[in-house]
């Protein structure tokens, strides 16, 4: 095929004004080094502002659900954004390209403007939908004890688990006492060795603890998932700060499992 000649090929018409698009609120450099004199800026705009928008929803997509493939996150995006539509006439070119086609994309808006509530909750169903559960294993561990003050090791409570399977859910289930709960943080361990933390220094004055971790309520339980479930798990249990003590009175693990 042959090239076109030079000063063959058609141009559009000359831009004759700016058409300055909407912006988005901010964090900005203080004073005279940001955009405006305060902490904030409300003309963050263009791509500067769409991609680090997007690849912070893509890192709450993962977050919820870490076995997801690039082109998986990509596309969860895209089937999830929120459609804009503009069906009028380009003021400058004439053009109308403000609609989806049929497989849902518009050549001015791409995808459509990104939801990251129903990209994270698209991404949490596909973890769940993934799984498969021939078994559930229920093992606690009733001894109690005290958690030292403001002592960096902790105590640490375990549960042997000697069934054999691959972890496909899983539920952790405490029940401590303490004056200050804001003082401690709890970590479980897998027999494989993967560490997660379920409980961080959140939760200020209360004094009783009885709660049920899970899939849904703690996203961090899915990086034990897949793993072989056979050996010690380990609760984990440190006080951070002095003048305050409290108990583990009891765990449960509740296990869903796979024969591998």
């Amino acid at each position: 095929m042959a090239l076109p000649q030079l000063g063959t090929v058609p141009t559009g018409p000359e831009v004759r004004v700016a058409l300055p698009g909407l912006g988005m609120v901010t964090s900005d450099r203080s004073d005279a080094a940001g955009y405006s004199t305060g902490a904030y800026t409300t003309g963050f705009g263009g791509t500067s502002s769409a991609c680090p928008v997007v690849a912070g929803v893509a890192a709450l997509v993962i977050s919820v659900n870490p076995y997801l493939k690039a082109y998986e996150v990509r596309r969860i995006l895209q089937e999830t954004a929120d459609k804009i539509v503009d069906s009028s006439t380009d003021p400058q070119l004439g053009f109308k390209y403000g609609t989806y086609d049929d497989k849902g994309h518009s050549f001015w808006f791409g995808y459509g403007k990104v939801n990251a509530a129903k990209a994270v909750q698209a991404a949490k169903s596909r973890l769940h939908s993934s799984r498969r559960l021939q078994q559930t294993l229920r093992q606690s561990n009733t001894v109690p004890l005290t958690i030292p003050d403001d002592q960096p090791q902790g105590i640490t409570s375990q549960i042997d688990i000697r069934d054999r399977g691959d972890l496909q859910d899983i539920q952790v289930r405490l029940s401590l006492s303490h004056e200050f709960l804001g003082d401690i943080n709890i970590t479980l361990r897998s027999p494989k060795g993967e560490t997660v933390l379920i409980q961080g220094r959140s939760l200020g004055r209360q004094r009783q603890l009885n709660q049920t971790y899970t899939l849904a309520t703690t996203p961090s339980l899915a990086n034990l998932l897949y793993q072989p479930v056979t050996g010690p798990w380990q609760l984990t249990i440190i006080d951070h700060s002095p003048l305050n003590t409290g108990q583990l009175n009891r765990w449960e693990l509740i296990l869903g499992i796979a024969q591998p």
